[in-house]
């Protein structure tokens, strides 16, 4: 949902919020807290960039994620 302007005014804000590194949420006052942790930043940059994709655009992320979520046997040699 975009509040006012256009979604080119969330672009906007993807972009600052990849750039410093921390959510949304926080430059708009919304937590107090940065995310404490690389998942936690990952996942709010993942959440601020799919807001602003259209229903096509998000099936088409969700599909490819739930592709790369599918557990795969670890090919000799291989780390954890």
């Amino acid at each position: 949902m975009v509040l006012s302007g256009s979604y080119r005014d969330l672009a906007t804000l993807v972009k600052i919020v990849r750039t410093l590194g921390t959510s949304a949420d926080y430059l708009l006052g919304l937590t107090d807290a940065v995310p404490a942790d690389e998942h936690d930043r990952l996942m709010e940059r993942l959440t601020v960039a799919a807001s602003s994709l259209s229903e096509d655009q998000l099936a088409t992320v969700v599909t490819q994620v739930e592709a790369l979520a599918i557990p795969r046997p670890k090919k000799p040699g291989e780390r954890s």
